[in-house]
């Protein structure tokens, strides 16, 4: 893991709630890589719930997709145990 990375990821940490959490990273990603995110999670969180086909998941979520297929392979190459945490989490 890159060292600038993990560094990053320690100072989030060390945030308090989560309204500090999203001031830090407002001063860290542009608009659109916090969209980017956005999309990311509610892909990752409609795939995990098995409750709509791609189709609908594209049309619901305004998405492509393609992004959709990126968050499926996502999910197919993550560990076991962070699916799990996933899943009980989103």
């Amino acid at each position: 893991m890159n060292a600038a990375w993990k560094s990053f990821l320690k100072l989030c940490l060390k945030t308090h709630d989560a309204d500090e959490l999203s001031k830090l990273l407002d001063c860290f990603l542009t608009h659109e890589e916090i969209n980017a995110i956005t999309d990311r999670f509610s892909i990752i969180k409609a795939l995990l719930s098995g409750r709509q086909t791609q189709r609908e998941m594209s049309e619901v979520l305004n998405v492509s997709i393609a992004k959709i297929t990126r968050g499926s392979n996502a999910i197919k190459l993550i560990d076991p145990k962070l699916k799990l945490f996933l899943e009980k989490n989103i």
